[in-house]
C-alpha cells in the first residue's frame, strides 16, 4: 500500500499521514501552501512525517479519514 504525506507549507496544521487512495489526496489541487510526498510504505511514512514535522515543531499523525 502507498502512504501520502501532507505538509501544510504555511504551518498551519500537523504533518498527516494519507492513504494514496484517500479523497483528499486523490481531489486534491495543487496550491503553493501544500506539498504532498509519496512513499512506498507505513514505516518509511512515519519517517519522512517525522522529519517534516521537526520543521514546524506541530508533530504529526495518521489522518483519521485513512484510520
Amino acid at each position: 500500500m502507498t502512504y501520502c504525506i501532507f505538509e501544510d507549507l504555511a504551518n498551519a496544521t500537523e504533518i498527516k499521514i494519507h492513504l494514496k487512495s484517500c479523497v483528499h489526496y486523490v481531489n486534491h489541487e495543487p496550491t503553493e501552501t501544500t506539498k504532498w510526498h509519496e512513499v512506498d510504505d507505513y514505516k518509511a511514512a512515519e519517517i519522512l512525517a517525522e522529519q517534516i514535522s521537526k520543521k514546524y515543531d506541530k508533530g504529526w499523525k495518521r489522518a483519521e479519514c485513512c484510520s
